[in-house]
Formats: structure tokens, sequence, C-alpha cells
């Protein structure tokens, strides 16, 4: 939003739930030392006046006093919290209309999540360093029963619901995916951690196969229903292209990719 608003500029607010003590856990470990705890501060700030305002507005100059933040330390610090994904910014087209600005509150990710997204991980091992990073790690290591005398049985999915839901609900498969993660929401060609510039590269260097830009939210679900990185999706692509593909196998991928987990 950068310095777009004057003190007497109003704005609501909006989140989808109170943050749990996990994610504020996971504000002070892992968002704090990105952000800084001007930030962090300021977030949680936000988290408790959308309860207590219900929706009602409230002025930046009303805020700033709360907060006791100056306007340049202000813009830097929601500048940082849009970047890092825990605030949507929305101005309101139309003037008069009782407020200029609204704020989403995003809920942080888990350690787990946070880890695995490779930018927000990367600059965390950058500000922290890898004795603190390797910690974090080790923190998110699922408690091992298996070697304290237990066996794990727990039933897989097929084992409980059947033969695979893509082999016979191809289309209701993609059509899911995409209503849970539209474009401009979960998953977002321009926000996602999928770097389409490498994948292009990787594809056409270890395939041979061109990426057309409406193919761009295939991938995008099969990587994210499948947990795969540019370069896990190639791995697997590699063992379906045949002699003469030039795009992507979408259909035999897909297969390849429900056995393997069929069978994990």
């Amino acid at each position: 939003m950068a310095n777009n608003f004057q003190p007497e500029t109003k704005f609501t607010l909006s989140s989808l739930r109170r943050v749990s003590d996990l994610e504020k856990e996971s504000l002070m470990m892992l968002y704090q030392p990105i952000l800084g705890p001007t930030a962090v501060s300021l977030y949680l700030t936000l988290e408790g006046l959308e309860t207590r305002l219900r929706g009602d507005s409230i002025s930046f100059g009303e805020l700033l006093r709360t907060t006791r933040l100056m306007k340049s330390e202000f813009v830097v610090a929601l500048d940082r919290l849009e970047g890092i994904g825990l605030i949507n910014t929305f101005q309101r087209l139309a003037i008069g209309e009782g407020y200029d600005f609204h704020l989403n509150l995003e809920p942080s990710l888990s350690r787990d999540e946070f880890l695995k997204n490779e930018p927000l991980a990367t600059l965390l091992l950058i500000e922290m360093g890898q004795e603190y990073f390797s910690l974090m790690v080790d923190l998110t290591k699922p408690y091992e029963m298996e070697g304290i005398g237990f066996l794990e049985v727990t039933k897989s999915f097929y084992e409980v619901f059947g033969t695979p839901i893509s082999q016979v609900h191809k289309e209701d498969l993609e059509k899911a995916m995409r209503l849970a993660n539209p474009t401009g929401r979960g998953l977002n060609l321009q926000t996602t951690p999928f770097d389409f510039r490498i994948f292009r590269d990787v594809l056409l260097k270890e395939t041979g196969l061109q990426l057309e830009t409406e193919e761009q939210e295939k991938v995008l679900i099969l990587a994210a229903t499948y947990g795969l990185n540019e370069f896990s999706f190639v791995e697997r692509l590699k063992a379906v292209v045949e002699t003469g593909d030039t795009h992507i196998p979408f259909d035999k991928l897909r297969e390849v990719l429900e056995q393997n987990e069929n069978f994990r």
C-alpha cells in the first residue's frame, strides 16, 4: 500500500479466524527473524483490533497512536506483511463509502509448511544461519513411534476408499482442485513458490518439452496435489515422456503419480 493513505483515512479489517497458539509460535520463531519485531507486533495488533471492531472502520491515525509507530515505520511493516503473504490490502475504487481500505489478515503457515516453502526457508537460513535453521527442521520432525517398540498400522487413503479417485473421476478431481485453489487465491500463478522460469528451463533441458501458458494451471494442480517441486516434477515426467511428445502428457503423468501414491 506504500504511502497511499493519510492519518484520517479509514479502513476495515477481516480474518478467517483467530490466531492459534501454534501460529503465534510460528510467527515468533519463523516469521519474526525475516519481518522484524515491528511487523509481527503490527500483525498481532491488527488481529486483536479485527475482533474488537467487528466490521467497523478505524482510521490509520488511531492505529498509529495505538501502536506508537511513526508513519514511515508503519509503511515498512505493512509492506513486509503484504510481501510475505500475511496481509492482503484492498483499496476502494468509489470515494465516499465510509472507508477507503480493507485489510484481510491471512493465517501464518505452520512450521512444516514454512520450511517447505522455498523462498521463505531460504530467507530464514540467510537471516538466522544454519544452526538455527537446523533446529527448526528438527522440531518439525514427526514423533517416531516405531523407534520405541511400535509398528505403524495406519490404513492408507486408498485402503479405506478404494480405487484412486483420479482414475475414475479425472474431470471432477481437476474441477475440485480449481475450485479449492482459484487463480488469485491458493494457486496464484504470480505468487506461487513454484518457479516457472526454472521449470521451463529444466523441462526443456531434460525432456525437450515445451510448456504453454494455458498449461501452467494444470502443472500447479498436480504439483500441489502430489507435493512436487520444479525438479521432482520433471523427474516424474521423464518416466512417461515418449519420442515425438512436444508437450506434457498430463493423463499419463497423472496415472504414474496415482500409482506411486497408491503404493506408498
